[in-house]
């Protein structure tokens, strides 16, 4: 699917934020599908990858900007573990 990166990153998201993510990933790929491009404040490009995120977690006060990148950066840094074991 499509949007299986996006949906991964939505649903940890939802964690750290403590709220329930209301997109199911079938309903997120037939969204996606129909030209839609942004998520619950995630603008994905037309690969369904994120580009920014306008909802990130809050810590102390302050919106953590940061997390999408570092998502990212650790699901690169993971899975290129996995890649390199295999």
């Amino acid at each position: 699917m499509i949007t299986t990166f996006l949906f991964n990153y939505l649903t940890e998201r939802s964690r750290i934020k403590g709220v329930q993510l209301v997109y199911s990933r079938e309903q997120m790929e037939l969204i996606f599908l129909s030209g839609i491009r942004t998520f619950a404040g995630v603008t994905v490009n037309d690969f369904g990858f994120p580009l920014f995120d306008d909802e990130p977690p809050i810590y102390g006060v302050e919106p953590g900007k940061h997390f999408l990148n570092n998502y990212i950066y650790w699901n690169w840094n993971s899975n290129e573990t996995n890649y390199n074991n295999n």
